[in-house]
C-alpha cells in the first residue's frame, strides 16, 4: 500500500481514537489565469474576509509521535497577531482534534473535534459552553460565517460521515433540510461574498476512502454545485483533495491541497505557481491537514501531516508570489488543529 494511501487509512484511525480518547478553468486556459495575482480588493469583507482581521486564534489539534502509535488529542490555545505565536490559559473546552471555528461577530464559535456536543463561545478571555439543542458531536465538520450566522455542514464520527446543514445566529442552531452535497468530512470552506463556498472533503465510512472533488455553494438557503473542474481532476492527482485548507482572501478563496495553490472566483479554479518552501519527506511530497486562516491582506498557513511527521511550519502568502514561512517560534507540531480569524 502507497504511503498516501496508508496515510488516508491512518488518518481515519487516528480520529476515531481521538474522539475516543478525548471521551470520546478549469474552462478558461490555465495559462492565462495560472499566473495572475489575487485581487485582495478595497476593504475586502462585505460577507468575505474583513480587511483588518488582526488576530488569528488556534485550538488544540493532533499529535502523532509515532505511525504505529495512537496519536494524542491536544487542548492548548494560541493567538497568532500577524508577527508571533503567543500561548493562551486553556482549560476549556478541553482536548480535542478536528473541531470546526468561525468568528460572528466579536465571538469565536467552536463546535465538535470530540464526544462534546456543546457550542464552545470565545469572547476573547473565555471560553463558555452553550447546552442548546443543535447538531450532534462529530469532528471534521466545514464551518464558515455568512452574514448574520455561522454554517456548518457535515463532518461525522468514526461511524459514518453526516450531510447536515445547521446555521447558529448566537443563541440557537437551526437546522436546514435542504439538498445538498453528499455526506462528507473534511471538506473545506470559506465564505466569498454571499456565499459559502465548500470544496472536496472524504467519505471515510468504508475500507475504501472515497474523496470528492465537487465545488458547492451556500447562499443562505439553498446549496447549488458549480459545475467547475477542481483542482483534483485538473491535476490528475485522486488524493489532492483528502485533508484540504480553505480560508477567505479577498474576493476570491485560497486552497491548498497537497502543497498547491488555488485560489476560487465564484466561477473558476485557477492554479497558482506559489511554492511552499518546506522540506518533503515522503514521495510526491504533500501537506495535509493543516490549518488556514485570513489575516491583514494574507492568509496563514500552520501545521499538517507531511508523509511522516506533524509540521510546526507558519507559512503566510498574500495573494501574489510564492509562500512565506517564518522563523518564529509557536505551536508544537500537530495536524487537524482548529483556526478562526479575529
Amino acid at each position: 500500500m502507497g504511503l498516501v494511501r496508508w496515510r488516508v487509512v491512518a488518518g481515519v484511525v487516528a480520529f476515531a481514537l481521538a474522539l475516543l480518547a478525548c471521551g470520546a478553468r478549469t474552462g478558461m486556459d490555465a495559462a492565462t489565469r495560472g499566473t495572475e495575482g489575487v485581487d485582495a480588493g478595497e476593504g475586502a469583507g462585505e460577507g468575505g474576509a474583513p480587511a483588518g482581521l488582526r488576530q488569528v486564534l488556534l485550538y488544540g489539534g493532533l499529535r502523532h509521535t509515532s505511525l504505529t502509535q495512537p496519536p494524542t488529542a491536544l487542548g492548548d490555545m494560541w493567538l497568532w497577531d500577524g508577527s508571533r505565536w503567543a500561548e493562551l490559559p486553556a482549560s476549556d473546552p478541553g482536548p480535542r482534534s478536528c473541531a470546526s471555528a468561525a468568528t460572528l461577530g466579536t465571538e469565536t464559535i467552536l463546535f465538535g473535534g470530540a464526544d462534546d456536543d456543546a457550542t464552545w463561545i470565545w469572547d476573547g478571555a473565555r471560553w463558555t459552553a452553550r447546552h442548546v439543542s443543535g447538531p450532534s458531536a462529530r469532528g471534521g465538520a466545514a464551518m464558515s460565517t455568512l452574514g448574520g450566522v455561522v454554517v456548518l455542514f457535515g463532518g461525522g464520527d468514526p461511524s459514518a460521515p453526516l450531510g447536515d446543514t445547521w446555521t447558529w445566529d448566537g443563541a440557537e442552531w437551526k437546522r436546514h433540510d435542504v439538498p445538498g452535497p453528499p455526506p462528507r468530512t473534511f471538506a473545506a470552506a470559506a465564505t466569498l461574498g454571499d456565499r459559502v463556498v465548500l470544496y472536496g472533503g472524504q467519505d471515510d465510512s468504508s475500507h475504501h476512502v472515497e474523496s470528492f472533488d465537487d465545488t458547492w455553494t451556500w447562499d443562505g438557503g439553498t446549496w447549488t454545485q458549480v459545475l467547475v473542474a477542481g483542482p483534483a481532476k485538473q491535476d490528475g492527482n485522486g488524493y489532492s483533495t483528502l485533508g484540504c485548507s480553505m480560508a477567505s482572501l479577498g474576493r476570491q478563496v485560497v486552497l491548498q491541497c497537497d502543497l498547491q495553490t488555488w485560489t476560487f472566483d465564484g466561477t473558476w479554479w485557477t492554479p497558482h505557481p506559489a511554492a511552499l518552501p518546506i522540506p518533503q519527506p515522503a514521495p510526491g511530497g504533500f501537506l495535509e491537514y493543516a490549518a488556514m486562516s485570513p489575516i491583514g491582506s494574507g492568509v496563514v498557513l500552520f501545521g499538517g501531516w507531511d508523509g511522516v511527521e506533524d509540521t510546526a511550519y507558519t507559512l503566510v502568502w498574500s495573494g501574489m508570489g510564492d509562500w512565506t514561512k517564518l522563523d518564529v517560534a509557536g505551536p508544537p507540531p500537530r495536524d487537524c488543529a482548529t483556526v478562526a480569524s479575529r
